[in-house]
């Protein structure tokens, strides 16, 4: 994957990312809805499934975020000390 590439990706997935932590908060929603249904019906699984994904999303956008101010901050200290 070419740089630019990988850049649009980044870009998509922080820009749904308004406040930290509310993946964490939709996959705890997610978890109560599927542990009170999941007697009820067999569709529960969604429930579980999205909020596995929710998780994995949570982690994946802090890390990208991350990644992005450590190199924001290294040009900055590179421009400082040239």
């Amino acid at each position: 994957m070419n740089k630019q590439t990988e850049e649009d990706i980044i870009k998509v997935l922080l820009s749904f990312y308004n406040i930290p932590g509310q993946y964490f908060i939709g996959a705890l929603i997610l978890f109560a809805f599927w542990n009170s249904m999941k007697d009820i019906t067999g569709w529960a699984t969604w429930f579980l499934i999205f909020g596995i994904f929710f998780l994995f999303l949570e982690i994946i956008t802090i890390i990208m975020a991350g990644k992005r101010l450590l190199v924001k901050l290294e040009r900055n200290l590179n421009k400082i000390f040239r």
